[in-house]
């Protein structure tokens, strides 16, 4: 975790794929006090995964949403801020794939026919997704982490809603 936090990108990247099954496997096994620093070597992946392989990206985000999500109802304020530095980062990493260009509209336009959810507006599906979850805690983090990606993105959704 420690290189992940001083985004040692080589050797992040020399290691990607030990480290997402590592990341994968921990899950379970994290105590409270190391879950900042698991998300903040969570961000160092998906900043890496973003820089080089984009559907990397995509893939290790919905793997790890919802502990994303739930890290905004987090007792410890470092931690639930880490949190939500992380969402507005991944979203921003999606919104980068929208860049306003013709050729990303059509991009975007044949991935939604399509099904595929790489846009800002798939990433705000991946995150309400958590509304039909059986437990309070996730369905209360999923609003508060919709809330604030309301606030950070409200010019980008006004296009989305009629």
């Amino acid at each position: 975790l420690q290189v992940c936090q001083h985004r040692q990108e080589h050797v992040v990247a020399n290691h990607l794929d030990d480290l997402k099954q590592t990341l994968v496997a921990g899950l379970a096994f994290c105590c409270p006090q190391a879950k900042r620093n698991r998300l903040r070597c969570l961000g160092a992946v998906a900043l890496l995964l973003h820089e080089t392989d984009p559907g990397g990206f995509k893939e290790t985000v919905q793997s790890f949403i919802s502990e994303i999500v739930l890290g905004t109802k987090e007792v410890n304020t470092k931690t639930r801020g880490t949190a939500y530095d992380l969402l507005v980062a991944t979203a921003h990493g999606f919104e980068a794939q929208d860049d306003g260009t013709f050729q990303a509209m059509m991009a975007a336009r044949r991935r939604k026919e399509m099904g595929e959810t790489d846009s800002l507006e798939g990433f705000f599906t991946m995150v309400m997704s958590g509304l039909a979850a059986t437990s309070t805690t996730m369905v209360g983090a999923t609003v508060l982490a919709l809330a604030r990606l309301v606030f950070e993105f409200s010019a980008a959704l006004v296009s989305l809603v009629p």
